[in-house]
């Protein structure tokens, strides 16, 4: 008795290539996809520190204008109603240390404000 193998064997080559290409292409586009969402994490980044920056200012702000009517408020309880104009306006008109006015556009002054 003799016994005869046979073996089919499909192209191994042809499934491996063609697997490999639709994961080449699937890794094509992830790998776009993922650069776009680092892109935008970046941009998002930015975005808050320029927001931090933009918070840090107000806060400053913030604080400058409560310190002028934390004066007044203690002005006013110092003199029991008897406060000065000349020292409220003193208290109003301060600006902090390195600030300076913004210059007044030569229009501005051509043309007096009307209310």
């Amino acid at each position: 008795t003799t016994t005869t193998t046979t073996t089919t064997s499909s192209p191994p080559k042809a499934t491996s290539k063609a697997a490999s290409s639709a994961g080449a292409s699937s890794s094509g586009a992830s790998d776009v996809a993922l650069q776009k969402k680092n892109l935008e994490i970046e941009g998002l980044k930015t975005e808050v520190a320029d927001l931090k920056l933009t918070v840090d200012g107000l806060e400053k702000e913030r604080d400058f204008y409560f310190g002028k009517l934390r004066e007044i408020e203690i002005l006013c309880q110092d003199e029991q109603g008897q406060v000065a104009c000349a020292d409220l306006l003193r208290i109003l008109y301060e600006t902090e240390e390195g600030f300076e006015a913004p210059a007044e556009d030569a229009q501005d002054e051509a043309e007096p404000e009307q209310y």
